[in-house]
């Protein structure tokens, strides 16, 4: 067998040729493709972890935001209950009043009817006594006479009632 030294040559010179052709015109388009993907993939992958963090911090803040809505809604509810209370608590004591009130002018109104018929009654027990004292006695009595009895007889009513 012989070897066919200037065809392995010329193959081996036209293979390094069909290289060096491919590395200028394809290997290089195709690494800087490869590259720019590669590039664009790891862009990708990072913009994705940002747009998660992102996320992340969005939803503990409006986690945050919830929880003090809702502890702002508690504190809401606390004060108007406390104000219904107080409400509720000086409606009770307006009432109370107003009741007290009631009563007392109810009490004076009894009082001055009770005085006014002690009057009365004095003022006709009095002309009774006189209109007895004036048939006993057969005679009209003068007026100092009847102030005299009048405050006599009135002392002595005054203890009965």
């Amino acid at each position: 067998m012989d070897i066919n030294w200037p065809t392995i040559v010329l193959q081996t010179l036209g293979f390094l040729l069909l290289v060096s052709f491919m590395k200028k015109f394809f290997y290089g388009p195709v690494l800087g493709m490869l590259d720019d993907r590669s590039s664009k993939t790891k862009k990708l992958w990072d913009d994705a972890d940002k747009y998660h963090s992102e996320a992340k911090e969005k939803l503990k803040e409006a986690d945050l935001f919830l929880s003090q809505a809702k502890e702002e809604a508690i504190s809401i509810g606390k004060k108007a209950r406390s104000m219904g209370s107080k409400q509720k608590d000086a409606l009770i004591e307006k009432g109370k009043t107003e009741a007290a009130r009631l009563v007392q002018r109810g009490q004076e109104d009894v009082e001055r009817h009770v005085e006014k018929t002690k009057e009365e009654l004095k003022d006709e027990v009095f002309q009774i006594a006189i209109s007895l004292s004036e048939k006993l006695l057969m005679r009209e009595m003068s007026l100092q006479d009847r102030k005299k009895y009048f405050s006599i007889y009135s002392k002595d009513i005054e203890k009965h009632l």
